[in-house]
């Protein structure tokens, strides 16, 4: 946690949080709570922020494939939305954990 505290202010970051799943509820807390500077909290709030609004809109997507008028559409990589939100907010990866 403390690297990525300590790094989340450097441009080459951004691209590579961006593109994961995020931290889950309680490791972000945690980073949170270890900045020290305005900077580097608007730093890690907004790159959260950013995952955060894919998966809201992988949701949106998935929701919408479930209503009876689009439901012959296929279901893509939003078909796991709702498994990654769970664990977004709880911090478990899977049921098995």
């Amino acid at each position: 946690m403390q690297s990525l505290v300590a790094n989340v202010l450097d441009p080459d970051l951004a691209p590579v949080f961006n593109a994961s799943a995020g931290l889950c509820l309680p490791h972000f807390r945690s980073a949170v709570s270890a900045t020290s500077t305005p900077d580097t909290l608007h730093a890690l709030v907004s790159h959260q922020s950013d995952v955060m609004a894919g998966l809201a809109a992988e949701l949106a997507e998935f929701i919408r494939k479930h209503d009876y008028r689009f439901t012959h559409e296929a279901v893509g990589g939003e078909g796991t939305a709702y498994l990654r939100a769970i664990a977004l907010v709880t911090g478990r990866l899977s049921s098995d954990e």
